[in-house]
């Protein structure tokens, strides 16, 4: 499974519902003007990712079905892409199994490894890979454990992971 600027797309093994279909990375519609999966039927499906994170739209699991990831509608809160763990967290609903758990404490859905500084693990640093930088950039000395930005690997995200990060920008 990759994680793209504004969506996803592969596949999630799940050891007892099997294969599940996030989205083929060609989505036809356009959020805002971005290309994002529609979700109106089975040709241009898949789960969305906002600006801040929060997971949205369907995916397709062969044995069950359709799998709701805009589950605040349904009382729970959107799953979410955590950019500094490198996995997903939050819960998708399927009518024929319930609730799915996309992040135990043990057991998750994880994407990479990835390059430095690219949050999304799409191959490509972009303007979405800074703004997440951007934000959880917070100045000398705050520690923040996020080792996609930390680029000298000691616990913060400082003026030399920033002097790094704008490094790989211009190059």
């Amino acid at each position: 499974m990759s994680v793209g600027a504004i969506f996803l797309a592969g596949f999630i093994w799940n050891e007892n519902i099997g294969w599940i279909n996030v989205g083929d990375g060609t989505p036809k519609a356009l959020c805002g003007e971005q290309p994002c999966y529609a979700n109106l039927d089975d040709t241009d499906f898949g789960v969305n990712l906002d600006a801040d994170g929060s997971l949205y739209g369907l995916a397709w699991g062969e044995n069950v079905g359709w799998i709701n990831f805009d589950t605040s509608s349904l009382g729970r809160d959107r799953a979410q892409f955590d950019v500094c763990g490198r996995r997903l967290f939050g819960f998708g609903w399927g009518e024929n199994v319930g609730w799915i758990n996309l992040g135990h404490a043990t057991t998750y859905v994880g994407v990479g490894p990835c390059a430095l500084a690219d949050a999304d693990c799409d191959g490509n640093l972009t303007g979405k890979d800074y703004a997440w930088f951007a934000s959880l950039f917070q100045g000398p000395d705050v520690a923040v454990n996020c080792p996609v930005f930390d680029s000298d690997e000691d616990g913060d995200i400082d003026l030399l992971d920033f002097a790094a990060l704008q490094a790989l920008f211009t190059n």
